[in-house]
């Protein structure tokens, strides 16, 4: 017993000590669970090496934006905030916009906050929807199908997209958003989890 205790204790201790070589604004227990998560798998315990938070958060919202599922992954499992907010947006908003199908996969199971909104109201799923540029009809790609309909099954609120392109005088992109039908047909409650 004294045994595994001791373990348990050293587990945590190289946790601790990873997490506070990250980010300061590191989500602790998301970054807690990873690490014992890979220690349980087997993983070497190494002390983590002290990053600069503020080029952390730039790399994992530009990573994002790439598609650069692996870098992201690396900055996740250093710690950096998964809800970080930069350049007009959350990761998740980001690789939204972008059509990044794996990437918003690989946010949502990070546990990235799906209605999360930067300064203009503007959340993931409005940037399914949009994109980076306003389409000249009101339709969705195969791609972008999947990212709003994966988005709403993890709880994107719809009204608040809606809300958003309205606010924007967008009346046609908000109008197509209220009559989106999701794969499935997600109740408005599943929609608002």
């Amino acid at each position: 017993m004294k045994k595994i205790n001791s373990f348990i204790v050293a587990i945590l201790l190289i946790s601790f000590q990873a997490i506070s070589a990250a980010a300061p604004k590191a989500s602790w227990g998301k970054c807690l669970r990873r690490q014992l998560a890979q220690l349980l798998q087997g993983a070497t315990p190494q002390a983590a090496t002290p990053i600069d938070p503020q080029q952390a958060e730039e790399d994992l919202i530009d990573a994002a934006m790439k598609g650069n599922v692996a870098k992201v992954q690396q900055l996740l499992d250093a710690g950096v905030n998964v809800d970080v907010s930069l350049y007009g947006g959350t990761a998740l908003m980001h690789a939204a916009g972008q059509q990044h199908k794996d990437m918003v996969e690989m946010l949502l199971d990070a546990e990235a906050d799906v209605n999360a909104t930067n300064q203009m109201g503007t959340t993931a799923l409005y940037m399914a929807f949009a994109g980076e540029f306003w389409p000249s009809e009101y339709h969705l790609s195969d791609e972008r199908k999947a990212i709003v309909d994966m988005l709403l099954q993890a709880g994107a609120d719809k009204d608040k997209a809606e809300q958003r392109a309205r606010a924007g005088g967008k009346q046609g992109i908000a109008d197509f958003i209220r009559d989106y039908e999701p794969l499935g047909g997600l109740t408005k409650s599943a929609r608002k989890r």
